[in-house]
């Protein structure tokens, strides 16, 4: 494992006294880190304004576990955000631009292959602005919801369904119905990651999501589009 936290450094490239936040739960990487990390003058933070990330994904299911997301949020702007996906990373390389970008908030990724694993980076891209956020709820709140979360919950063919219409809309408002027992805080934001998006706005069992790498094209009922 030390071959590979070295090359995860690498890709990081912290400088003395900067900021490095930590989500990898393989234990003998995350120990080969932590040391790597120290031993480079870098600090550990668990708190916002971080120079950089490691993270671990999930390379079968094509996931961002919580505390990776936890992780790249805390990255400010062009910082490093590093990523390592631990087997069942076939498909991994040639998703980076589709699939990857834009779950890891990264404009661009670069790719190398490690053994059995895959190691992703790039720069962290700019949080949607205050004034954006507000223009987008505007528009999200005339909106009728076009995905239903109901007693099936998150199934693969409902993020399948809710990205595609991220990708024809950029925005889309989505509804948990009374069928669906699940924590509606934890779904919604669930469901966001999944699809490369950003929860824009919560209200009660209502959602507003946003991809801002395909052109803004909401559904209106004027001309019919879905």
């Amino acid at each position: 494992m030390i071959e590979l936290a070295r090359a995860l450094m690498r890709a990081l490239a912290p400088k003395v006294g900067s900021r490095v936040a930590l989500a990898v739960t393989n234990p003998a990487l995350k120990g080969a880190l932590e040391g790597l990390i120290e031993s480079s003058g870098a600090e550990l933070v668990a708190e916002g304004g971080a120079h950089g990330c490691i993270v671990q994904i999930d390379g079968i299911e094509r996931h961002v576990p919580p505390a990776s997301r936890t992780a790249i949020e805390l990255v400010s702007t062009g910082g490093n955000v590093v990523a390592i996906a631990l087997g069942g990373t076939r498909g991994v390389v040639d998703g980076l631009a589709d699939y990857w970008s834009p779950r890891l908030r990264c404009d661009a990724l670069d790719a190398e292959l490690h053994k059995s694993m895959t190691m992703m980076w790039g720069l962290r891209r700019r949080p949607i602005s205050g004034p954006d956020r507000k223009r987008l709820r505007a528009i999200g709140h005339g909106l009728e919801a076009t995905v239903l979360i109901g007693r099936a919950g998150l199934s693969p063919e409902l993020a399948d369904a809710t990205e595609q219409a991220l990708r024809r809309h950029g925005l889309v408002k989505v509804k948990m119905t009374s069928g669906s027992d699940l924590d509606k805080r934890q779904a919604l934001e669930d469901l966001a990651w999944a699809t490369g998006a950003v929860l824009i706005q919560r209200v009660g069992k209502s959602a507003v999501l946003y991809r801002d790498d395909v052109p803004l094209d909401p559904p209106g009922k004027r001309n019919g589009r879905r």
